[in-house]
């Protein structure tokens, strides 16, 4: 069974939330880092008044790194949109640390 709670390192599992506006690369990043997202929230982006970028995330980004030590790095992308606050604010509940983009 998983823990919702952060774990401290060498107890297995770390999570970190990556946050920033809509269209920093918050998804590039977790893709580069953990390879293809196991859980990705991409749809079409409707609101192009507000960013041009073609899709946009309406949920949270999710991959894992294995590391070293046999700890897990579960790594969270926030949506950028303020809309999504509640989201960012669960997330950043869970987390070790935050990486601000």
């Amino acid at each position: 069974m998983t823990s919702f709670m952060p774990m401290q390192p060498g107890q297995g599992l770390l999570r970190v939330s990556l946050l920033g506006p809509m269209g920093i690369g918050k998804t590039t990043a977790i893709r580069s880092l953990c390879g293809s997202l196991p859980i990705e929230c991409e749809v079409p982006n409707v609101d192009k008044q507000a960013h041009a970028k073609e899709t946009t995330t309406v949920g949270l980004d999710f991959g894992e790194i294995k590391l070293d030590d046999n700890d897990t790095l579960q790594v969270y992308g926030c949506p950028g949109q303020e809309r999504y606050d509640f989201v960012r604010e669960w997330a950043l509940s869970l987390a070790f640390g935050a990486i601000v983009m």
